[in-house]
């Protein structure tokens, strides 16, 4: 149900992004014009101060860029360990240039710079981390919604890279730094209790399978770390631990594509001159989904700091995250034969009715030890070791069934309003449960793991950022990943049960569904049905073997790069080689049907990447940073391994190839940075462009499978891609220089700007896009805070992301685009003394729905998501 917005807060909403750009600019004219060697006695007048919240976070974000050799933004947790998001992907979307990639309402990925989050690797202490993307699927992006924030000390985004950095890093890397007991103003122990209340839980759980209820709107968190000290100081121990549980429900309401006639009614493409300009659509079905999330975990860290000169650390990590769904899809599907047409009216045949079930019981574990030394061997030279070993495991548990009836009646519908609606001919009928019968049902079990190895060296001379004249740092690698997937499927045949006795109409009126509809009584029919059918046994064999892989990968990598520094410059030349080896082992397929034994993939290949950087300070105001470096996208071992995914529905086929080469990226950074308000504030501009060779063009052609016509998809190399882009973003964590009056109050704000190219071949046909995927040609965050007495706080958020292209379709009319997207969060932070802080956080305040476009323009209907908002309260306590 939609729930109304009040007028003030509803006119609020498009004023927060430019008021908190006005804000956070309103000192920089001033002091642009000031004396650059003014005194900063203001700054130290409120350094006497404590600062805490998001002004202790703004002024860490400050000082870590103005320190930074290159381009890398940063965000720190604040004084309690608190990032100030849900998840880890949607903090990094306050970092100019960071996006966010959302799985439904929760962020899961982080793009920097519109790349897709593949070409943006994620390490942890400078190592790598094991993946098995969101759902097994063998990709290279790090599912950060696993990851929780409260052992994190600073997220760090490198968007100019040097050689030490990982040679896949095509866009940028992102490093992920874990909280250490000789952190600054670390507690020695701070526990954190909390509830958090969803306001859109409508769908009902009458159906839900899993261990857990989802009736309920209140979830809870806990989490504690604890952080002593001893031999003197000289040994630190970081240990934490946390609890949380979130339940959801959330109406997907889904037109999914579009059929396009001619004036004589003819079906045609949308790209046929005698298109009568009506996209008519081919279904109308809605999504009902309940969720229950679960994540636990902790981490332990051993720091021995003996002395100035030798650092050495371990640290552990194990975090295990369960995600329990159900859902519920009712469908009219196959339309057509449309008539009286206008632009959102019409009939239609009706050649499909549906009910389906689904469970999903997604597990993601997280896990690793890592080990670190740094050792100052004498004024000039510098040691580092570090070593790590991490896995990922996922698995979900997938019972599946559909029912369908083919009733060969007709519809109307009105797609005018904010819901389509539809008026079948013989409405009865489709609470017929007899007239429905099983189609694919199955049960499987998906599992797959992932395993890094990562050892690295390296070696400093005269290196250190308060270090002058020549030097150098030199390093090695070595990285082993191992990727492996096995399901277990068991497929039943078809036609052998129908819905009746075993369904039921919900009490709940499905957004985008405008007629009642059966539901399944899943535990009637697993229990009781499902050992009654037949097993298909071809098809189960074929679906437990045609997407099992084993992928192993080492790589090898040396680096040398040269380093001048002064006063005021600092200047780098590097050079890396990347040997990466592959092997692969996946089934073999031929004409829909699995063969016996094994197919084998193995390729070796050796890269030169070289990277120039330079900084200046210009003043003491003033910096310019620009940076020169080709780094590589490698192609995702589902890419090479997999031998093909099959959607029955829609009788398209997407295959690996083997020989697929990495993209390369050649990429260019300009930036320049000012200080204002004593250090207080920083504008920073930078331009970027990339050019990617070898980019991965997705090719289709029809094939003919037991007499019907597929088409299949499978990647190859042979495009060049261009993408340039702005990216401005300012942060004042205090107004004091305005005004002593305006010393609470802070303001941040970031925008980026991207305009790119991508193509495609489709039937011979080279095709063309003014967007990359994952791209948004506009994107931004603000942020209002107000520092209150005692170190509370209050804090209001603005993100936006402009409309992207989330996947590419066989047809290009049939892409999908992500609508534009605009959220408000807010934090409200008490503290009661210094030792207890109360903290209520709102998301999403608006209850703004994602959605989805497609159609020849990406400008047609294909879904709308609503989620609600989320309320948090927590309370803390530290000493």
């Amino acid at each position: 149900m939609k729930t109304s917005v009040s007028p003030p807060l509803a006119r609020l909403r498009p004023r927060l992004l430019p008021t908190a750009l006005a804000l956070a600019l309103a000192p920089v004219a001033t002091a642009a014009l000031a004396n650059d060697t003014a005194p900063a006695t203001d700054a130290h007048q409120l350094d006497a101060i404590t600062v805490t919240g998001s002004q202790l976070q703004a002024r860490a974000e400050i000082d870590a860029r103005r320190e930074s050799a290159g381009i890398v933004d940063s965000l720190s947790a604040d004084d309690i360990g608190a990032l100030p998001d849900l998840t880890i992907a949607e903090s990094l979307r306050r970092i100019a240039g960071v996006t966010t990639v959302y799985n439904d309402d929760i962020g899961q990925f982080a793009s920097i710079r519109a790349a897709h989050p593949d070409y943006v690797p994620v390490t942890l202490n400078g190592l790598s981390i094991a993946t098995t993307g969101d759902h097994g699927e063998g990709t290279r992006k790090i599912n950060l919604q696993v990851i929780p924030s409260g052992a994190v000390q600073q997220l760090q985004a490198f968007k100019s890279l040097s050689p030490e950095h990982d040679a896949g890093a095509l866009a940028g890397l992102i490093n992920i730094v874990p909280s250490s007991a000789f952190d600054a103003g670390q507690s020695i122990f701070t526990a954190t209790v909390g509830s958090s209340y969803s306001t859109y839980m409508d769908v009902p759980d009458d159906n839900s399978a899993g261990r857990d209820s989802k009736h309920s709107p209140y979830g809870r968190s806990a989490q504690l770390s604890w952080a002593p000290t001893f031999a003197n100081d000289t040994i630190g121990l970081m240990v934490t631990g946390m609890y949380q549980q979130r339940p959801r429900t959330q109406s997907n309401n889904v037109v999914t594509n579009r059929l396009y006639y001619n004036d004589q009614g003819a079906a045609v493409a949308p790209t046929s001159p005698d298109w009568n300009g009506v996209a008519a659509p081919d279904s109308f079905g809605a999504h009902s989904y309940t969720n229950m999330f679960t994540k636990h975990g902790g981490t332990v860290r051993l720091d021995w700091r003996p002395n100035e000169r030798l650092q050495a650390s371990l640290f552990g990590f194990a975090y295990y995250s369960d995600e329990q769904e159900t859902r519920n899809t009712n469908r009219v599907f196959n339309l057509d034969q449309h008539q009286d047409l206008t632009a959102s009216s019409g009939s239609a045949r009706i050649r499909g009715v549906d009910s389906q079930w689904r469970y999903n019981d997604f597990n993601r574990d997280q896990m690793g030890l890592q080990g670190n030394l740094d050792w100052a061997i004498d004024d000039d030279n510098r040691l580092r070791v570090d070593a790590g070993r991490s896995r990922a495991w996922y698995q979900s548990t997938r019972p599946f069934v559909t029912f369908v009836y083919n009733p060969n009646t007709r519809l109307d519908y009105d797609m005018s309003g904010k819901l389509a609606s539809f008026d079948p001919a013989n409405a009865s009928a489709l609470l017929d449960g007899a007239n429905f019968s099983n189609r694919n049902t199955y049960r499987d079990v998906r599992e797959a793991h992932s395993y890094v190895s990562h050892l690295r060296a390296d070696f400093g001379h005269n290196a250190d950022a308060d270090d002058r004249g020549l030097g150098f740092t030199a390093g090695l690698e070595v990285r082993q990943m191992d990727m492996q997937r096995d399901i277990d499927a068991t497929y039943y045949r078809q036609r052998q049960a129908t819905l009746e006795g075993i369904s039921f109409i919900p009490d709940f009126a499905i957004p985008g569904y405008s007629q009642p509809a059966l539901w399944l009584d899943a535990d009637q029919f697993w229990n009781n049905v499902v050992p009654t059918l037949a097993v298909d046994p071809a098809l189960s064999r074929y679906n437990s073997l045609v997407n099992d892989y084993q992928y192993d990968e080492r790589t090898v990598a040396g680096y040398i790069n040269g380093l001048y520094s002064t006063d005021t410059l600092r200047l780098s030349a590097g050079l890396r080689l990347d040997r990466t080896q592959f092997d692969a082992r996946m089934a073999r397929a031929l004409g829909g049907q699995i063969l016996e034994g094994q197919a084998k993939a193995s390729d070796s290949a050796s890269e030169w990447l070289p990277y120039l950087n330079a900084s200046w300070s210009i003043s003491p105001r003033w910096k310019l940073k620009a940076s020169a470096s080709q780094t590589l996208g490698r192609p995702n071992p589902e890419s090479i391994a997999t031998v093909e995914n099959v959607d029955e529905l829609e009788l398209t086929i997407n295959r690996g190839n083997p020989q697929i080469q990495p993209r390369r990226s050649t990429n260019l950074d300009l930036g320049a940075e000012f200080y204002f308000s004593d250090g207080l504030g920083m504008l920073t501009a930078t331009v970027f462009n990339k050019q990617i060779d070898d980019d991965i063009l997705s090719v289709s052609q029809q094939e003919t499978i037991d007499g019907q016509v597929w088409t299949v998809t499978s990647p190859i190399n042979g495009e060049r891609t261009r993408y340039t882009g702005l990216e401005l973003g300012v942060v004042n964590s205090s107004f004091a220089a305005l005004h002593p009056a305006l010393a609470p109050l802070g303001a941040s704000f970031n925008l980026m700007l991207v305009e790119g190219k991508s193509s495609y071949l489709y039937q011979g046909q080279k095709l063309a896009l003014d967007q990359l995927q994952y791209q948004s040609k506009v994107a931004g965050n603000a942020s209002l805070f107000w520092a209150l007495p005692r170190g509370s706080e209050i804090r209001l958020s603005a993100n936006h992301q402009g409309k992207y292209l989330e996947e590419f379709a066989v047809e290009p009319w049939k892409n999908i685009w992500i609508k534009p997207f605009t959220t408000y969060d807010l934090t409200a932070k008490w503290m009661i003394n210094p030792a207890w802080q109360v903290r209520l956080e709102g998301r999403n305040l608006f209850g703004a729905q994602r959605g989805r476009l497609t159609g020849p323009n990406g400008d047609l209907f294909r879904a709308d998501l609503e989620v609600g908002r989320t309320w948090m309260a927590n309370i803390s306590y530290r000493y």
